[in-house]
């Protein structure tokens, strides 16, 4: 990956035969100081650690919002197990948005809300919860993460809750 706006890297990258991989991705960095948390979510949703008995639902979740997706279910799994997975729940107990962050990068993997629910601020509360959650147990860190360039919605989200730009990069591959 090279920084998108680095014409050179590109330049050496193409002119080695690389070829662009996907989409620009901008990366986003946070300290728990710099957190805006939500106040109050969307009622009758609840946000919480997943814990094994959860482990279908996370990986149906990340199946049905990421469906392109390239972690393997062992990978969730061990996520789930570990703790690293939240889920937001509506009062029946039907997992609607799932999140991973992992303490050994500091990183925030995946924030999917089912389809049928977006655009109701579940994303933002699940991830303004799971944040404060976490940081409980890693005061200090800083949390990274990042999306496709173009999807709006979801730097919206990240800067409404504090989330600073850190650099947009655009991976690419070589067939060999």
């Amino acid at each position: 990956s090279v920084g998108a706006r680095n014409v050179r890297g590109r330049v050496l990258l193409e002119h080695e035969g690389f070829e662009p991989r996907g989409r620009a991705r901008a990366v986003f960095r946070l300290t728990r100081a710099d957190h805006r948390p939500v106040a109050d979510g969307p009622g009758g949703v609840s946000v919480r650690r997943g814990t094994s008995e959860d482990l279908e639902a996370a990986i149906r979740l990340y199946h049905e919002c990421f469906p392109r997706g390239v972690f393997p279910d062992r990978a969730w799994s061990a996520a789930v197990e570990r703790g690293f997975v939240w889920l937001l729940e509506e009062a029946g107990g039907r997992p609607l948005a799932f999140l991973d962050i992992d303490p050994s990068d500091h990183w925030a993997y995946h924030i999917g809300v089912v389809e049928t629910e977006r655009s109701r601020g579940l994303g933002g509360f699940l991830l303004s919860r799971a944040l404060v959650d976490y940081w409980e147990a890693h005061p200090g860190e800083t949390v990274g993460l990042a999306v496709e360039a173009d999807n709006l919605p979801s730097l919206r989200l990240l800067r409404r809750q504090g989330f600073a730009p850190w650099l947009v990069l655009q991976s690419y591959e070589l067939h060999l």
